[in-house]
Formats: C-alpha cells, structure tokens, sequence
C-alpha cells in the first residue's frame, strides 16, 4: 500500500489527484504550526467573500488553522461531530478573533453542527472588527435562514451580494428566495451572473447547483430540479463531502423523485440522508429526511414519520421545512377525518409561515385551513372514487386530456373532479397533489 505523507506539500499533490479520503487522513495525522498556515488551503471548504489581509504567519495561527481543518475534515465527512466541535472551539480560541479564515472555518463547522446560538454570539462580539467585516454578516445571515427567519436573511444576503459578489452568498440567496416562493425571481438572479446551465467551473459549483434545484423544487420544475439536486451530490461525493447538513441535497431529490412517480430512486436518497445525518447526530437532518421518506413511501408508517421529523425540528433552532411538514402531516390527518388535529398543525404551520415571512406559503395554509373546517362542518369532506381515480392519474403526469380518454370522460368533467379534490385536500393545484398522502397513496 502507497504510504501517504502527512505534511503539507503530500496532501496537496493528493487533492490535485482527486484523492480526497486519502488527503483527509493525511490531514489528520501531526502537523506543526509553521506548516498548518497552509492547512486551511487543502481542505475541501467554501471560501469567504474577500477580506482584509490575513495577521502574519505565525505559530498560534498555524495551530489554529490545523485544528479548524481538522474539523472541516470530520464535518466533510460527517464523522464524530463531538470531535469536529471541539477542533473548531480549540481552533476559534487559539486564533479566531485575530485571523479571519480561522474564524470562517470554524464557525462554518459550527453551523453544520447546528450550534446556531454559538455562531451567532461570535459573530455579534465581533460585527466591529475590521478583520472580520465581510465574513460575519454572512455567517449571520446563514444562522438566520436556517432559524426560519428569512424575511431578515433574504435582506443581510441581499446586501452581501451586492458589495462582495460572493458565489456562495449568491447560492444561500437563491435557497432563501426559492423558500419565501419566489423561485423564478431566484433562477434570474443565477442567470443574471451568468450562472446558467452545468455552472462548470464556477466557485461553489455544487452549492449553486443544489441552490437552483431547491429553486426548481419549489416552482414544481421537478425534473431539471432533480437534475441539478443529482449533479450538485455527484460533486459534492468527488470533494469527499458526504455530509448532508453541509449541502442539504437528499431530501430536496427526493421530493422531486416522488413527485415524478420514481418511488424507489425517492426512497434510496432519503434513507441515504437519513443515514448520514444519524452518524452526524444531526436532527435537522433526520427531519428533513424523515419528511421525505414520508412522501417516497406513503403507508401506514408516514404519520408516524412526520410526527417524528416535527418533533425533531421543534425541538432545535434550525427550522427548515416545518411549515410544510405541517402542512403534509395537516393534509393526512385530513383525510382520515381528524380534523381538530390537522386545524392545529394548520395553525403551526401558519405561525411557522408568517415567522419566516413567506406569504406563499401563509396563502396555501390558510387555504388548507378554510378546506378544513369546511369538510369538519359538512358531510362532503371525503373523496370520492372518481375523485381519487382521477387524482392518481393527475398526479403520475398526465394531463386532463389524457385523463379523460383514459376514463372515458369528458375533459370538463376531469376538470370538476380535481377542483373537488383540491377544495377537500386544501391544496392549490397540481404541484401540491405529488406531495399528497393519504386516500392518494
């Protein structure tokens, strides 16, 4: 077997080679101070927007960038988070108030750990240092999205758009936009930089690519969105990035999987995900996957999953995805006749909608909770047979022609059973029936 150098100079002909675990265990062995300042240039990493020079290389800052590429290196992999937490604490307290990409680094590893409230108290101590001006507004910007709070992030990333350019900030804007449900807003400002198609050889390529797929998800474009959401993982697994919580890729894939009636290929990402963010201990993670599980595998397990992926993000910072896994959860126990409980989950995910600032999303709830309360007060909440027929039907692709020659209906007709099942389920349209449980399943 080839003996792998673990200075620095070896682990860089390994990453021009494209052989990454291997650099990665290179990395991890003992490096000294005076050749960990060049640590933090090996390591499969985003970049920060451009700041102001760096201190001089020195010892402490050499020992600091060993231990912050150290936890990039377990976080890429999704190994040990205690480990990759404590390198990036041992990393910010050697050097990261007074060396930018040591603070970057670390709290980047931080945020994939979910210790949001850790990351956002560093940044505010140091919003006034000068060193650290235009990577902290965008870590900031990075915690608030992931709370939930993206009326406010969509503004910070807006502005560090604007005065740095930074692909990165770009692809975390388009996940913002694409959340708030403005998705075609979203794909222009990518093509506005000139970001169109395979992006190849573009900075923070696999970020753009699973930025534009969520764009994509969110339009109900889910073909290209699975597309780039797939290329976005194939780029990320050449890097050696296998950990979800650093590009959230899975879940996303696999919603758009279910939603072109490819089942297995839906399933097999969101156990994949959910495997991965069981190693990490990530619960955002597992939520995020559990969600879509549910939507790949609809039995009698998906309330059960659903429950579980709203527990696990109520019970973290990171919100990501709660006002439609309510939603989802809602839709179900509508459909078993529970109304009280879906009026609640409505209830949560409206609260979760307007919090976030997404009018979208507050729209389809309140819709949702109008069919509720309707079907709650009458007797014709329930599907009818032709009404799930021609729903199934709807929902695989086909369009109302073909529908009706299929059934041998008339196209109005087909038209009248899909406005009923939307009116009953609370849904909007076609786009929300591939993400429809219960008497669709």
């Amino acid at each position: 077997m080839e003996c792998v150098s673990t200075d620095v100079n070896g682990r860089a002909s390994l990453v021009h080679s494209g052989r990454w675990a291997e650099a990665d265990e290179a990395l991890l062995g003992e490096l000294d101070g005076a050749s960990g300042a060049r640590a933090l240039e090996l390591v499969e990493c985003p970049r920060p927007p451009a700041s102001t020079p760096a201190p001089a290389p020195s010892h402490v800052v050499g020992l600091a960038r060993c231990a912050a590429a150290r936890a990039v290196v377990l976080a890429n992999a999704g190994h040990d988070r205690a480990a990759a937490v404590r390198h990036a604490d041992e990393a910010f307290a050697l050097a990261g108030e007074i060396d930018p990409d040591t603070f970057w680094h670390s709290m980047l590893v931080l945020l994939h750990a979910e210790e949001l409230d850790r990351v956002e108290d560093e940044c505010r101590v140091l919003a006034r240092s000068p060193r650290h001006r235009t990577v902290v507004p965008l870590l900031l910007a990075r915690v608030l999205a992931l709370s939930g709070d993206l009326t406010n992030a969509h503004g910070v990333l807006s502005g560090v758009v604007e005065r740095t350019g930074s692909s990165l900030a770009v692809a975390w804007l388009v996940e913002v936009m694409a959340e708030l449900g403005h998705p075609d807003r979203a794909v222009a400002l990518l093509e506005s930089r000139g970001l169109r198609g395979a992006m190849r050889g573009a900075e923070h390529r696999a970020h753009l690519l699973a930025a534009r797929g969520a764009a994509g998800l969110a339009a109900g474009r889910f073909r290209p969105a699975l597309q780039d959401l797939l290329d976005a993982g194939r780029v990320l697994a050449s890097l050696g990035v296998r950990n979800p919580s650093v590009v959230m890729w899975q879940a996303r894939a696999a919603l758009c999987a279910s939603a072109l009636r490819q089942p297995d290929l839906a399933v097999a990402l969101a156990e994949e995900q959910y495997a991965a963010a069981q190693r990490w201990n990530s619960p955002w993670g597992r939520a995020t996957a559990l969600h879509a599980l549910a939507i790949a595998r609809t039995d009698e397990r998906s309330m059960q999953r659903l429950q579980h992926a709203i527990e696990l993000v109520a019970a973290g910072r990171a919100q990501g995805g709660r006002t439609r896994m309510c939603y989802d959860l809602a839709v179900l126990l509508r459909e078993r006749q529970s109304f009280r409980d879906a009026e609640s989950l409505l209830d949560t995910a409206m609260q979760a909608a307007r919090s976030a600032g997404n009018v979208t999303w507050a729209d389809r709830v309140a819709r949702a909770t109008e069919a509720v309360v309707s079907a709650r007060t009458t007797a014709g909440g329930r599907l009818s047979s032709q009404e799930i027929t021609t729903a199934r039907l709807a929902r695989s692709g086909l369009s109302n022609r073909e529908i009706a020659a299929q059934l041998c209906l008339t196209t109005r007709t087909v038209e009248h059973h899909l406005s009923g099942v939307y009116q009953k389920l609370g849904i909007s349209g076609r786009p929300d029936l591939a993400f429809a449980l219960g008497a669709l399943s």
